[in-house]
């Protein structure tokens, strides 16, 4: 961990998941990553019977500890990693950069859903599928409540997005929110379809920020995810772009989320997550 100074943090919460499992991938990328649990100081936990939305009694003190905490280690200059069960911790993991940077940021999620749902407009009533409406000050405002400085639509893009419902259709649509769907994207366009999403959401920001999904890529290249969902990106494809977006001088941090090490299949996506991080920070 020589070429900057990540703070890495760990959400190990999968009860906003319709599936077990997700907040184990933390603990194994915490137990096997090489140099990852000698700076992976700070692990929050949470555990719990209630279901939908009544989840977020228990998630909204655990993303209050976490913005605490992330608040009171900032250092000017740090770059950050957070490794998260289930998607609706990426409101913990973006309002705390957000509130401890005090600067409006840009974030690309990469993502098979849109995950901007509202608990009104929600089917289904899953947390994980509503982080992007949090992020941006709708929803629930134990939830919206926790960042001072609202993502801006404008400052957001989605890429890999081919799985999701009209009322979020609607959503995006409603405040021109950028996305990259994967019909549209290919190998010879991959490369210039992240470069463009890096451009739209750093260019009014100080800081930007991206959110992996492992259910973005292809299950042939990370199957260990608990929203299986087929046609993908290839794992190279985004290995080779978040190298780059690192690199980039007002990249701020990474998100890794929705890894589930039971549904995993020769341990294929666990060394996907192992050479991204290794790309970003050796």
């Amino acid at each position: 961990m020589n070429k900057t100074n990540y703070q890495i943090y760990g959400i190990a919460s999968g009860i906003a998941a319709e599936k077990y499992g997700a907040q184990l991938g933390v603990w194994d990328m915490y137990y096997s990553l090489p140099n990852i649990n000698q700076h992976m100081e700070n692990i929050f936990c949470s555990d719990s019977n209630k279901t939908k939305l009544d989840v977020i009694t228990d998630i909204a003190p655990l993303y209050q500890q976490v913005n605490a905490k992330v608040v009171s280690n900032y250092v000017a200059g740090d770059k950050y990693l957070f490794f998260t069960g289930d998607h609706a911790n990426g409101v913990a993991t973006w309002s705390s950069i957000s509130n401890a940077v005090q600067k409006n940021m840009g974030l690309i999620w990469i993502d098979a859903h849109l995950d901007c749902h509202t608990p009104e407009s929600s089917d289904s009533k899953n947390v994980h599928g509503m982080p992007v409406a949090h992020l941006m000050g709708y929803g629930d405002s134990r939830l919206s409540s926790l960042i001072k400085h609202k993502f801006k639509p404008q400052n957001i893009a989605y890429i890999a997005t081919r799985d999701f419902e009209e009322a979020e259709l609607d959503f995006v649509n409603k405040h021109g929110i950028k996305v990259f769907f994967m019909k549209d994207i290919n190998t010879e366009n991959v490369n210039a379809v992240f470069a463009e999403a890096i451009a739209h959401v750093s260019q009014n920001v100080d800081y930007f920020g991206i959110s992996l999904d492992i259910d973005s890529m292809s299950p042939e290249f990370a199957p260990g995810t608990g929203c299986y969902n087929p046609n993908g990106l290839d794992s190279a494809w985004v290995l080779e772009n978040i190298k780059a977006a690192s690199n980039h001088e007002k990249f701020l941090g990474l998100e890794i989320t929705e890894y589930n090490p039971l549904l995993d299949e020769n341990r294929k996506t666990f060394k996907v997550i192992m050479d991204i991080v290794k790309s970003i920070l050796l």
